[in-house]
């Protein structure tokens, strides 16, 4: 216990120094109006910058914030990765071969892809960014589907509702794994969805002793199971729901207010668009967000997902 509160310390104490060096620094980016300091949870922490000088900036700013904190910096697992706009990025790659990243006496190595709070953020955007987040959790899915079938071969799935175990393990252990984070996706592939679909689909075969020819809308009638798609739409939802229910110092909450205001790309714009399309109450009306009684935010959410189930049955 002395460890673990001692760990928790650290990593206050490490929030708190980051957030005193950084805040009168000229080098941070903003979001429209919104100022970017580093981004940390515990002891990940994350920074966008626009330009060598300003991100080794930074590390001297770390590499002293954990020296006077007496902590230490795993600078193997410390890498940068150039976003986008290919000319300026080949341009940035050989001024760093003359002048590499340094942090904590080490130079810090570059990298196509990094995860960072469960996801995978790809050099080239958003889309690339989800896939390879998905490209690396299907494997673990498929892995548990061949498990969940090993389970429903015994004799529980001669009795009456033993498929039902194959499904609540599906439901309860594997979806919250591969869609972890999934309300925040924008710019998703079709080849990328799917392939969620696929794995989902693979299940219901492995339950049903269906060949693939079967017809796909047949395997989710028959269990009642969303597509990958609109299981993703209904987090999205949720996600904007609760941003609009944070107090407006949060910055989650500034930034979905820059979306809104500028029309920038991303989560507001998709939400509009799936609002349209699907004909959907606007979540975004504060007198939904705002209301008192748990029964009527019980409420609206199953009009969401009867919403949400009706245009499932039109795909």
């Amino acid at each position: 216990e002395s460890s673990a509160a001692s760990d928790v310390y650290k990593r206050q104490n490490l929030d708190m120094g980051v957030n005193s060096s950084f805040k009168s620094s000229s080098s941070e980016i903003s979001y429209a109006n919104v100022r970017l300091q580093p981004l940390i949870f515990q002891d990940d922490l994350a920074r966008l910058c626009t330009s060598v000088h300003a991100a080794q900036e930074g590390n001297d700013k770390i590499a002293d914030i954990t020296n006077l904190k007496q902590l230490e910096i795993n600078v193997e697992k410390s890498t940068y990765i150039l976003l986008r706009n290919h000319k300026k990025v080949d341009q940035i790659r050989d001024f760093i071969r003359t002048n590499p990243l340094i942090l904590n006496e080490s130079t810090i190595k570059e990298s196509d892809s990094e995860k960072y709070l469960g996801d995978y953020i790809h050099k080239e955007g958003n889309s690339e960014s989800i896939t390879k987040t998905v490209n690396e959790r299907y494997w673990r899915a498929i892995s548990a589907v061949l498990e969940i079938k090993a389970v429903i071969q015994d004799f529980r799935s001669h009795h009456d509702g033993g498929l039902l175990a194959g499904v609540n393990i599906w439901e309860l252990a594997v979806i919250p794994m591969l869609l972890n984070n999934s309300g925040t996706w924008s710019e998703i592939l079709p080849d990328t969805i799917k392939k969620l679909n696929d794995t989902q689909n693979t299940l219901l075969r492995y339950l049903l002793l269906t060949p693939r020819s079967t017809p796909i809308p047949a395997l989710s009638w028959d269990f009642g199971i969303f597509p990958m798609k609109y299981r993703i739409i209904v987090r999205k939802l949720c996600l904007v729901k609760h941003i609009l229910s944070l107090d407006e110092s949060a910055l989650a909450k500034q930034i979905f207010s820059e979306q809104e205001k500028l029309n920038c790309p991303g989560l507001v714009r998709e939400i509009k668009q799936l609002i349209g399309e699907l004909n959907l109450p606007d979540i975004r009306d504060q007198a939904m967000v705002t209301e008192p009684t748990r029964s009527a935010l019980t409420g609206g959410g199953k009009a969401y997902l009867k919403l949400v189930g009706r245009g499932a049955r039109h795909i």
